[in-house]
């Protein structure tokens, strides 16, 4: 019994205490505390035997990622995206869709990649709104506990390499081949999820409460329709409910939902991370790592190609692509190194807009690949 508990207090503790060594800049982007927790339950799964939880931790891990999903949701305004310039739209519009056609059109030269399908998928949706939307669609798809491990550190490497590009000489190099005249962008930004850092404790029980009603839902939906429950079946009512009830300015008032999800989100990464076997994470990570670093450049290569045939100007291109990639919360960063806080605000937008749909997104390339191959 204390076993359970010191492991229950892991998955949901921990993350609080790398939350805050992050306030008080003790980490840097990839050292960062989604990667800590994955690492930390790989350590304490790797030395401890968990055989006899393992179910448990596995059914709480799943149990996360479905609360985690609405309440990341909740705080978003869709009215909002009428605000986008045109411009804004389009960038954005074609970095999702490049995403795509790498992760199809590689397919034919990764035929040795094992859960290729998944995988693809899982980026394609991941590269549209963030990791969360990773994390969901690989629940969805049902993929082995012990790639989420892999794949979250991979990503964090890959992802990493190109934050630093564009926190550094992204500008000036695009500035070469895209426009430097800019669409007016809205200034107002009271609308769009704004990301505090903090937790609400009042706020956290009232969205944890709600979020937890979608998933009873959605569980009673599943028995419907297929007598049992079914993963992707229940990624989709969680996150269609969850836009559902953020059209209600009540339910956007709640305070810090945002950043609560992103803390269970947290405690899912821990949870994983317990449930994966060392040895098997190393298999093919090399392999991996190839792969996803070419779905990415690939896909921004093609991305910043299409901008300069749609002339969009540098600074959308640039921020559309980090509210794809990164999702909400590198936007503020990144616009300070661009000096154009005019574009923060289409930049929350796109970064929510990509949370909302990242999840249909990721599901459709994982059947469109399976009915293609």
């Amino acid at each position: 019994m204390l076993f359970k508990l010191f492991l229950l207090f892991l998955v949901l503790g921990s993350p609080y205490v790398f939350k805050v060594l992050e306030k008080r800049g003790c980490f840097h982007n990839l050292l960062s505390p989604v990667v800590l927790c994955y690492l930390l339950g790989i350590l304490i799964g790797n030395l401890l035997n968990i055989s006899e939880v393992f179910n448990l931790i596995e059914t709480l891990t799943s149990l996360i990622v479905l609360v985690a999903i609405p309440m990341i949701l909740f705080p978003i305004k869709l009215s909002s995206l009428i605000k986008l310039t045109g411009q804004t739209i389009k960038a954005f519009g074609l970095a999702i869709i490049s995403v795509g056609l790498m992760a199809i059109g590689l397919r034919f030269f990764f035929i040795e990649l094992e859960n290729y399908n998944l995988v693809a998928s899982m980026f394609a949706a991941c590269y549209s709104g963030g990791t969360p939307n990773l994390n969901a669609v690989g629940i969805a798809l049902d993929a082995p506990k012990v790639i989420f491990p892999k794949l979250i550190t991979i990503d964090a490497i890959i992802s990493g390499l190109y934050l630093l590009f564009l926190m550094s000489f992204a500008k000036p190099f695009l500035s070469v081949f895209l426009n430097k005249k800019q669409d007016f962008q809205s200034k107002e930004n009271s609308s769009i999820l704004m990301i505090s850092n903090n937790i609400n404790i009042i706020g956290f029980g009232i969205s944890l409460g709600l979020s937890i009603l979608i998933l009873l839902i959605s569980i009673g939906t599943s028995f419907i329709i297929y007598n049992e429950i079914n993963a992707m079946l229940m990624i989709v009512f969680t996150t269609s409910f969850g836009i559902l009830c953020s059209l209600s300015a009540k339910v956007r008032a709640i305070p810090d939902t945002y950043e609560s999800g992103q803390y269970l989100l947290l405690s899912f990464c821990v949870g994983i991370g317990l449930l994966s076997d060392f040895s098997t994470i190393l298999d093919q990570s090399l392999y991996l790592l190839l792969y996803i670093a070419i779905l990415l450049s690939s896909s921004l290569v093609l991305y910043f190609i299409l901008c300069y045939l749609f002339k969009i100007d540098v600074d959308t291109a640039i921020i559309a692509s980090t509210a794809a990639v990164f999702g909400p919360p590198f936007i503020g960063s990144v616009a300070d190194v661009l000096n154009n806080s005019r574009i923060v605000a289409s930049g929350m937008i796109c970064g929510v807009f990509g949370l909302a749909i990242g999840n249909y997104y990721g599901i459709s390339i994982s059947i469109l690949l399976n009915y293609l191959y």
